[in-house]
């Protein structure tokens, strides 16, 4: 019985170290066929792709292409199909790609006495900081559309890079109007925007 128990327990070292070769003998060919597939085959290389969105309240999310080995047209046509849903989910929500998303450079807070959104910090060589926008202002329209909270001024303020929003601001009992030029999102607030920036 005892030399039937070292038997027994040779033998599972030996069916151990067996399956270990084979499960490193796996990976040598998973190995090989991936630089074959690479060499010859470049749609099958591993395709990873992150777009980062950022939407009008400063928020972010990413939709990802490519999780592992696109093996086939039909295994990269699913993952193009769910890329492109979501995709279309963030745009249909507002969200603009970080590259292409504009702003202007302004901090805001709300103001309940006065019932607009109220600047507190103007981002140094922003759009609006060349334009004199200045804390304090108070931010009383938005194109054609009055806006009564920060979040209603940030989703009229947020846009493509380099288009124009005209926005009038009340400085101490005065009414100005200002054209400003919304500039790259990435270099007027970086690639985490603040939740009260527009």
């Amino acid at each position: 019985m005892e030399s039937r128990g070292r038997c027994n327990g040779r033998m599972g070292l030996h069916s151990r170290m067996a399956a270990v070769l084979a499960g490193e003998a796996v990976c040598v060919t998973r190995l090989l066929i991936a630089m074959v597939c690479a060499l010859m085959l470049p749609a099958c290389a591993p395709v990873q792709t992150a777009q980062l969105f950022v939407g009008p309240g400063g928020g972010t999310s990413t939709c990802s292409k490519g999780s592992g080995w696109m093996l086939g047209l039909t295994g990269m046509a699913i993952d193009s199909n769910n890329y492109s849903n979501c995709c279309s989910t963030l745009w249909a929500a507002g969200f603009l790609e970080i590259e292409r998303a504009g702003a202007v450079g302004l901090i805001l807070r709300d103001d309940p006495e006065c019932g607009h959104p109220t600047v507190v910090r103007v981002v140094e060589s922003s759009p609006a900081g060349a334009a004199g926008v200045a804390p304090g202002d108070v931010i009383v329209t938005v194109g054609d559309r009055e806006v009564g909270t920060v979040a209603s001024a940030q989703r009229l303020l947020f846009g493509i890079a380099w288009t124009s929003v005209t926005v009038r601001f009340l400085r101490d009992a005065s009414d100005t109007t200002i054209t400003l030029t919304r500039g790259e999102h990435l270099r007027v607030f970086g690639r985490w925007p603040p939740s009260d920036g527009a």
